[in-house]
């Protein structure tokens, strides 16, 4: 939002600076101005404004923002797919464990073994639990 406000702003000649918000918060808190409204905020700007005269610097080109923004949406599309991949991997696991417990109820069924396994279902179920405490 700041970087179009700042935008039109130079469109129309004005000179901008873009500060950091932690170095206008301290500013305030070391001229002992810490109430959180919006006149006194502006007060502080114009104290900090007069009192260090920050630089303007140019903004970059609308290219420059349209290029920036589509390389920070490839970062986090990657990150995403990371978070995926790792996802699928835990879940491959489970999986393995719920077929593990199948297979060996299928064995149980099928050659009438007197030991008793755990339940598949019990796999299934935790299976289950894992899936909706998976982000």
């Amino acid at each position: 939002m700041e970087r179009g406000v700042a935008h039109k702003l130079q469109k129309e000649e004005f000179k901008v600076a873009v500060i950091n918000p932690k170095r206008a918060r301290d500013f305030a808190k070391a001229s002992g101005r810490l109430a959180k409204t919006d006149k006194i905020d502006a007060e502080v700007l114009a104290h900090f404004g007069e009192a260090l005269q920050p630089s303007p610097k140019p903004l970059a080109s609308e290219s420059q923002v349209a290029l920036s923004d589509l390389v920070n949406r490839r970062s986090q599309l990657v990150e995403m797919l990371t978070s995926c991949s790792r996802t699928k991997e835990r879940l491959a696991e489970r999986v393995k464990k719920v077929e593990k417990g199948v297979e060996v109820k299928k064995q149980q069924n099928n050659g009438n073994h007197s030991y008793t396994s755990p339940d598949p279902s019990l796999y299934i179920a935790r299976f289950d639990a894992d899936l909706l405490s998976t982000r």
